[in-house]
């Protein structure tokens, strides 16, 4: 039983959990995959790979994905909403190894993964809507995440995350544990094209990307291939109508996988990421990264051979132009497609059995 938090779509950790699921039952498990929603399109392609899916609900709590976040945690912490909704399968759950990859639920389980604190989460959430309320949401969401947390530990056996990073911020709120498992992608999706164009970077547009430093990038003449489903409310009008610069939008996997591989290299100007999927994604392609030197990121990259940590951002801009002017050795783009199949999820599914076997002897 993998328990998520709801699916829109197979994105984020729920990408996470569509892969971890696909290589449990591929090697024999039965898998169920259990969250308060499901869309119809993320059922199909779970069914396909032969996972059973139960959605608890078949309607959103919200339209926009953080507000249906932020009700769905709060509602489960402080009155376990959600939890009171596993109760009709209770004896299913009795009777199977339970990871919870989800902060919806706070019910008994033999492993937690954790992502990142809700808190901070929460807190970019509120700097872009409603930035006066920032002290207050700090003090209240951070004694939220204290009560969600304390009940993840005393109802979860094994408690693992995404990264060191992600690790070393939970054992602020009293959660300690040294397993981390890095998220997965499927590097048959991700790879390599025989000869790549190398005439554009490719950057994400989110909320966590330092849009100063994109500007600053298209300034010097770079030209810059973006995507992102929302880009279009978090970048600025006037970036978006920069010269230099191609906005996609949402794009498919398929199409994702054209643009890293295309790319000269990935720019990844970021304020917060427990992980990072785009490093990984990219290097999958072949395609070296330019971040920075902390947080995720910095536990994906390797300096000089996959890509580029910097320390600050005028750094990054400096490097930037230098790479974009002079290139690099070709043999980064085969280190970095070999540092990427480290996060197939076929290599990440074996770390999780051995999770398994751990647990089948409680």
């Amino acid at each position: 039983m993998i328990l998520s938090d709801e699916i829109r779509g197979l994105v984020g950790m729920p990408y996470a959990v569509g892969l971890i699921a696909r290589y449990l039952r591929r090697i024999g498990f039965s898998v169920f995959v259990i969250s308060t929603y499901i869309s119809d399109e993320a059922k199909s392609i779970l069914e396909k790979d032969g996972i059973a899916i139960i959605s608890l609900t078949n309607v959103l709590p919200a339209d926009t994905f953080e507000i249906s976040y932020l009700l769905n945690f709060v509602g489960e912490t402080l009155f376990e909403h959600n939890s009171r909704l596993l109760n009709k399968i209770n004896y299913m759950l009795n009777n199977a190894a339970v990871l919870n990859f989800s902060n919806y639920f706070t019910v008994n389980s033999h492993i937690w993964y954790g992502g990142g604190a809700i808190s901070y989460i929460i807190q970019d959430i509120v700097e872009d809507k409603m930035p006066q309320l920032i002290p207050f949401i700090n003090i209240t969401m951070k004694f939220i995440d204290k009560i969600f947390l304390n009940k993840i530990n005393t109802n979860s056996i094994i408690k693992c995350f995404v990264s060191q990073f992600a690790r070393q911020r939970y054992s602020l709120f009293g959660l300690f544990s040294d397993c981390v498992i890095h998220l997965p992608i499927d590097a048959d999706l991700f790879k390599p094209i025989e000869s790549p164009a190398n005439d554009y970077v490719v950057v994400y547009f989110g909320k966590e990307t330092k849009y100063n430093i994109v500007k600053a990038m298209l300034d010097a003449g770079i030209k810059i291939k973006a995507y992102g489903g929302k880009g279009a409310k978090y970048a600025p009008r006037s970036l978006l109508e920069h010269k230099n610069l191609e906005f996609l939008g949402y794009v498919s996997y398929q199409k994702l996988r054209e643009l890293y591989a295309n790319a000269l290299y990935t720019a990844f100007p970021f304020t917060t990421e427990p992980f990072g999927y785009v490093p990984i994604e990219s290097m999958a392609c072949g395609t070296p990264v330019l971040t920075y030197n902390k947080q995720g990121p910095a536990e994906t990259v390797e300096n000089g051979i996959t890509g580029w940590l910097v320390q600050n951002d005028d750094d990054f801009i400096r490097l930037s132009r230098k790479i974009w002017k002079k290139g690099y050795n070709f043999q980064m783009r085969i280190a970095s497609r070999k540092r990427g199949q480290l996060f197939d999820y076929r290599r990440i599914g074996k770390k999780w059995i051995k999770l398994i076997d751990i647990i089948n002897r409680y």
